[in-house]
């Protein structure tokens, strides 16, 4: 019998009628139908009311059609109940059919130990989202009437589950559509910022938590496009498409989008980008000027011609940029933990707890500084120690 690991992929399922052969207390699935993987967007509640509520036994009883709707079942339940799935070890007999699969939670295992210790580190450690979790789905082929039953299933998880306001950053339930990334490109062709498309689509969609997909993973679409057009061979395009991305994030980084001479150095880039960039590139500047935070990002969603309405419509686009932000860092803080690297260890993990992962980052260096302190003796004055 062979005995190997499965891969990370998702299947699309396809609908099919009912199946007889089902003992009563077994419960045939029949609402697997559909594509996870198209973010709520494309989803109602309707589609997951059937893995709501759901206890250990209620799911052994269920028997579906094949293995793929099996893990269709399993990542809806996941989605539900805040946490990702992933695919794991499978098992075939001596003709190579497929007889067993296990679906585990997205958490489970560890970061290899090699990959922590390494001496040529040149990044810092990517934060740990694994947790060792034992939280699976195990299922097996019963050949007599040809569907998939549950052999096993444990539902507890070593770590919080993702509240269900953030269950969309999972990414395992993210997802680049074929539509949206046309739209992307599109906008992009006519000289659209970044940041104003996603604003756009998320407006169209009703919010950022219905793209089915984060900024993060358009920012890396675009990157992908544009590394692709240097294997291309269209290599000055692609120096065009990293100038406009480096500046865009840069002018929406230090609220450069309404400075008089920040939009006057762009509209002469092409007089000055050869001379100054040439075999090197540099849009990620640094300005030593200081921008006024909130009423800088502000300007870019106002002006003094704007009506009573425009301006009510505005503020609420901005109201809808900063909480996706907090969500975004929130996320991020509860969904990952740091490697912990310096030698105050307790410190460190209490920071890490505390604080978000930008603010984190800062707090570390003072810790690796107060870390780099040598002790050397201490002696007492009257009542105090030094």
């Amino acid at each position: 019998m062979e005995f190997t690991k499965g891969n990370k992929g998702c299947d699309t399922m396809e609908g099919s009628q009912r199946e007889e052969g089902c003992r009563p207390d077994e419960e045939l699935d029949d609402a697997c139908g559909g594509d996870s993987m198209n973010g709520v967007s494309d989803e109602y509640p309707s589609d997951y009311a059937y893995v709501f509520g759901l206890s250990e036994q209620d799911i052994i009883r269920k028997v579906f059609r094949s293995e793929e709707r099996a893990y269709d079942f399993y990542s809806k339940f996941g989605r539900c109940h805040g946490f990702g799935v992933r695919k794991g070890d499978y098992g075939k007999d001596e003709e190579g059919n497929l007889i067993r699969r296990r679906f585990f939670c997205n958490r489970a295992g560890l970061r290899d130990e090699k990959h922590l210790n390494r001496l040529d580190r040149k990044r810092g450690h990517r934060p740990e989202t694994r947790t060792n979790c034992l939280a699976k789905l195990s299922i097996y082929l019963d050949r007599e009437n040809s569907t998939w039953k549950v052999r096993k299933v444990i539902l507890d998880h070593n770590h919080e589950l993702t509240p269900r306001r953030m269950v969309h950053m999972i990414p395992k339930f993210r997802r680049i559509s074929d539509a949206a990334k046309a739209n992307i490109d599109g906008m992009r062709g006519y000289g659209v910022s970044t940041s104003k498309i996603l604003g756009y689509m998320a407006g169209v969609a009703g919010g950022y938590s219905l793209l089915g997909f984060t900024k993060k993973d358009a920012y890396n679409y675009i990157d992908h496009m544009r590394r692709a057009k240097v294997v291309n061979g269209d290599s000055n395009a692609a120096i065009v498409d990293d100038f406009e991305l480096e500046w865009e994030e840069a002018s929406e980084k230090f609220g450069l989008h309404k400075k008089c001479w920040a939009n006057q150095m762009y509209e002469k880039r092409h007089m000055w980008c050869n001379a100054y960039l040439r075999g090197k590139f540099c849009a990620g500047y640094r300005t030593t000027s200081r921008c006024e935070g909130i009423n800088s990002h502000i300007k870019g969603f106002l002006n003094s011609r704007h009506s009573i309405l425009e301006l009510v419509q505005n503020l609420e686009l901005v109201v809808r940029e900063y909480r996706n932000n907090e969500l975004v860092a929130q996320f991020n803080s509860i969904y990952s933990t740091p490697v912990l690297t310096t030698c105050l260890d307790p410190i460190e993990r209490c920071a890490a707890d505390v604080y978000t992962r930008a603010i984190f980052v800062l707090v570390k260096k003072e810790i690796d500084g107060v870390g780099a302190v040598n002790f050397v003796s201490k002696r007492r004055v009257s009542t105090t120690m030094v």
